[in-house]
């Protein structure tokens, strides 16, 4: 699942947590993005999972991380302003 928000003029993506990670590489690679905003059942910002939290799960964890839910690499920590 993904939806499109405008923020500051610019589209935003948006994945549900249970997205794997292997779907989202392939949605960051596909819209020529770096991150994309993780959303909870009720639709609210859980985190982003970015190019670097990939790459870092990759590093750790091998290959298998692909098939793992972005919610298990995500960056929880979201600062808005």
């Amino acid at each position: 699942m993904t939806a499109g928000t405008t923020v500051a003029g610019t589209m935003a993506s948006a994945v549900a947590a249970s997205m794997t990670v292997a779907a989202a590489t392939t949605l960051l690679n596909t819209r020529g993005i770096g991150a994309v905003v993780v959303t909870g059942t009720e639709g609210r910002t859980i985190g982003i999972v970015s190019e670097r939290d990939i790459v870092k799960a990759l590093g750790a964890r091998g290959a298998a991380v692909l098939d793992v839910p972005v919610s298990e690499i995500m960056t929880r920590k979201v600062v808005t302003c």
